[in-house]
């Protein structure tokens, strides 16, 4: 890595803040780009939150999820101030984003996590459960049924439980 990166990352410079005309802080951008190098050496900073979130609602944990950067993930989820259960963009969970995606290494880093919440429901009060069952992601649905805290049952604001979901859309 360049010294100038080293140096600009010092504890000595200034706080690394909002980029000027981005929704972005440089955790962020290292989050969303995947550079394990950069968002390690500003991890290592005690003036940086990375749960800080921009004007969607979107953390550096999301940005890394929505790119598919599972070591920036792994990076970020083993950090005990990165809250994996925030609501963003219109209300939805990052477990429940990494569903509805299909992003299923992902998702599971999330199960494994201490506290996914993985019973809490989006917007239209369906479960992760429903969700994953809803698009027939079996490898998502296993990982969700593997937890001794996910009800099987719960399912959506219409009583449909995520067996009859996946029964009727033929998955």
């Amino acid at each position: 890595m360049k010294q100038s990166l080293r140096c600009c990352l010092s504890e000595t410079m200034s706080t690394p803040t909002w980029l000027i005309g981005t929704p972005q802080t440089p955790l962020f951008r290292a989050a969303l780009k995947g550079n394990e190098r950069v968002l390690k050496l500003l991890l290592e900073r005690e003036d940086i939150n990375p749960d800080t979130a921009n004007d969607d609602g979107e953390t550096p944990l999301a940005m890394a999820i929505w790119m598919g950067h599972e070591r920036v993930v792994k990076m970020l989820l083993e950090r005990e101030d990165v809250n994996p259960n925030i609501s963003y963009h219109l209300g939805e969970t990052l477990l429940l984003f990494a569903i509805t995606t299909n992003q299923e290494a992902m998702a599971k880093m999330l199960l494994e996590h201490k506290d996914p919440s993985p019973n809490l429901g989006d917007k239209h009060s369906r479960t992760r459960l429903l969700n994953a069952a809803l698009w027939g992601y079996e490898g998502i649905v296993k990982a969700q049924l593997e937890r001794e805290d996910v009800d099987p049952n719960a399912g959506g604001g219409y009583g449909e439980t995520p067996l009859f979901r996946a029964a009727y859309q033929g998955h």
